[in-house]
């Protein structure tokens, strides 16, 4: 359980503690009891009081989920509100790829295998996540390119409609983001192939972890902004940091940087999911 990520600092003792349970007898209405504290609530909204109390015990915090699905280095990115005693705010708590090369010739078991550790990968990163106290309550995740007809698209659309029914299964509400909306959030126009940038590949990549690192620029942020984003950030890690960005804003969890007319206009053009 080593590698649990610590999101919620008070999320591992409350479990063992544990957490908030539920006991009843007949003829008796039933009682929440927090096995940490022993406060206890026997109202009919015990459900809301437990995540109110999980909250008061910093044991869980509000986040939300970019997943930017990619056969070779899908991207994964939790924001995380973080409680006024500590400043407030939504902060990057987790960063993240999953994904392998693939090779010519693979045989139909080879690709389904490929895909199935892939997802493995990526649902067990958001698993842990969990366990370490990221509540997420939102899920925004890059939707396929219409049309897109070459590298690998069956394999890519297999992954797609995995990953989504992986959060499905696990009752996250999801958001699916156009690459188009996606890349206008982070860099304020579309770096499409054929684009009127003009910019090649490489350069639209770059472009993305530039924006992404200057949104971030926060020296005496938390460890993931001070030193993984300047130092360490990918291009697929950016895409999927900013789908994060995007649900943060969606849900009002208070991101520390100012959002711009173009961080505004593209979430309002996403469908988002009643939470």
């Amino acid at each position: 359980m080593s590698d649990i990520p610590v999101i919620a600092p008070g999320a591992a003792a409350f479990k063992a503690a544990g957490g908030v349970s539920w006991s009843s007898s007949p003829g008796v209405h039933g009682i929440a009891t927090c096995g940490q504290c022993g406060e206890w609530d026997d109202g009919p909204q015990w459900r809301t009081w437990a995540r109110l109390h999980e909250l008061e015990h910093d044991a869980i915090r509000p986040s939300v989920l970019g997943i930017d699905p990619s056969l070779r280095r899908a991207g994964v990115a939790i924001v995380s509100a973080h409680p006024e005693a500590l400043g407030g705010g939504a902060w990057p708590s987790l960063i993240d790829h999953r994904g392998e090369d693939g090779h010519n010739g693979a045989t139909y078991y080879q690709r389904g295998d490929r895909l199935v550790r892939q997802v493995r990968a990526l649902m067990g990163i958001v698993d842990r996540a969990r366990l370490g106290g990221a509540d997420i309550r939102l899920a925004a995740i890059e939707g396929m390119i219409p049309g897109m007809s070459v590298g690998h698209a069956f394999d890519r659309g297999g992954l797609w409609w995995s990953i989504f029914a992986g959060l499905r299964s696990r009752g996250i509400p999801i958001a699916v983001v156009t690459p188009a909306h996606r890349e206008k959030f982070i860099a304020g126009v579309s770096l499409r192939p054929n684009a009127k940038t003009g910019m090649s590949t490489p350069e639209a990549k770059r472009r993305i972890v530039d924006e992404t690192r200057a949104r971030w620029a926060f020296p005496n942020g938390p460890e993931l902004v001070r030193e993984f984003i300047p130092r360490r950030l990918n291009h697929d890690q950016a895409d999927a940091l900013g789908l994060a960005d995007m649900a943060a804003l969606h849900l009002k969890l208070g991101v520390p940087w100012r959002p711009r007319r173009r961080h505004v206009e593209n979430i309002a053009l996403v469908e988002w999911p009643e939470v």
